[in-house]
């Protein structure tokens, strides 16, 4: 079975035309029963032809303002629901707001917290001597250049046996004062 609404859609454009079409008022109702308008219309191509875009137009208001007023209450139901809506998820993700704020502070805590240890190793590695001591391509005033090395080095040590024992000592130092300047979570 199918159901038919029995409010007529929402003609805008008929409803313009017809308000473009009258005059603007005012308007008087006459015990005759005649509308009236009190202005003259000057340029009125067909005599009454105003009289009668007015009488459509007042013939038509009300169900054009029924029809704009059932309009205008569902786009207010469905703004308030709109609000509501974003109030609730507002709400409901604030907790979760607050705890990623507080994970980014954390995280360029820790940032800061890694580039100092860098910079500490990259000292206590000699840095003015890396050309001479080392053969790492990094610049060295650049503690951030300095990473890969360091966060190679202990791989390259437990994979790579090649390095000679010179550079094992002496990157196994560094990185041991590094690490107990600085505690970091996670690194022993």
């Amino acid at each position: 079975m199918t159901t038919t609404d029995p409010t007529p859609p929402l003609d805008l454009d008929a409803i313009r035309r017809r308000m473009d079409a009258a005059s603007p008022g005012p308007w008087i109702a006459h015990p005759d029963g005649l509308v009236w308008t009190e202005q003259a219309i000057p340029g009125d191509p067909v005599s009454g032809s105003v009289e009668l875009a007015d009488a459509e137009f007042i013939a038509h208001s009300r169900a054009d303002i029924e029809l704009l007023l059932a309009e205008l209450t569902e786009v207010r139901v469905e703004l308030d629901y709109q609000r509501q809506m974003r109030a609730n998820y507002d709400e409901l993700h604030a907790d979760q707001v607050e705890q990623l704020r507080a994970e980014l502070a954390e995280a360029r805590d820790t940032i800061a917290t890694l580039r100092q240890v860098v910079a500490d190793a990259a000292d206590a590695l000699g840095e003015g001597e890396q050309g001479t001591d080392h053969d790492h391509p990094d610049e060295p005033t650049n503690p951030d250049a300095a990473v890969a090395c360091l966060l190679c080095t202990p791989l390259a040590l437990i994979t790579v046996g090649q390095l000679d024992q010179h550079n094992r000592e002496h990157h196994a130092e560094a990185l041991a004062e590094a690490a107990q300047t600085v505690s970091l979570p996670g690194v022993s």
